[in-house]
């Protein structure tokens, strides 16, 4: 005798994601599931092959209200446009860097070595001398200066921000162990073009409050933190 066989059709509804929105219904941030539902063949009652999808939705944990996927939109947004944001950022120290690398006239070992340094803590990674030297041959070259890039940097930095720009161009024109005319003629360009005060920059480097410009013998010019 043979046995029967039982199949049909049966939406079944799953969890993708989970986060953290703005729930329209609570106003204010809240946790959201991201469900998806599907339409699946099953046998026995169990779904077996999946069909179509038949939609999406999510629904706030607090309030347990269903929206449409538009709902994350400005959170996706503002995600992505602070990754923007950091890519050019980094971008733009790299040529600032160079830059200052560059104003004495020659990028020695001791400022290659600071501006990945200072980069590769920026960036949380190892940076390659063949990045670097890539980024000294395109500064030579380019006719944009040091102020150009910086409002480039000015309108997404905050004040802290700004003075980590100013300090780590001060790590690399100084780790050769002294501060020339163009070096501090830069920075002091630098400085003036992100609006970081003068008591602020007198602190920072103390040339410019007339102590001497170069290091004492023995130390080291500190990293940026």
């Amino acid at each position: 005798m043979l046995g029967l066989i039982i199949f049909g059709i049966r939406d079944v509804t799953s969890e993708r994601a989970r986060g953290e929105f703005f729930c329209p219904r609570c106003r204010s941030p809240q946790v959201y599931v991201h469900n998806t539902c599907r339409r699946f063949f099953t046998l026995y009652f169990i779904p077996l092959i999946p069909l179509d999808l038949i939609g999406e939705y999510v629904e706030c944990q607090c309030c347990t209200n269903k929206y449409k996927m538009e709902v994350l939109r400005p959170a996706l947004e503002a995600e992505g446009g602070a990754e923007r944001n950091k890519a050019e950022f980094y971008k733009a120290m790299s040529q600032v860097l160079a830059l200052i690398g560059l104003a004495d006239g020659n990028a020695d070992e001791s400022k290659i070595v600071a501006i990945a340094g200072v980069l590769g803590k920026l960036a949380d990674r190892e940076v390659p001398r063949s990045e670097i030297e890539g980024e000294l041959a395109q500064a030579k070259e380019s006719k944009v200066d040091i102020v150009q890039h910086c409002r480039k940097m000015k309108g997404y930095l905050n004040d802290n921000g700004c003075e980590l720009v100013v300090r780590s161009a001060i790590v690399v024109a100084s780790v050769d162990g002294h501060l020339d005319g163009n070096e501090r003629a830069m920075v002091l360009k630098l400085a003036t073009a992100l609006q970081v005060p003068h008591a602020r920059l007198a602190a920072l480097l103390p040339a410019i409050s007339g102590a001497p410009s170069e290091p004492r013998a023995g130390t080291t010019p500190s990293s940026p933190s």
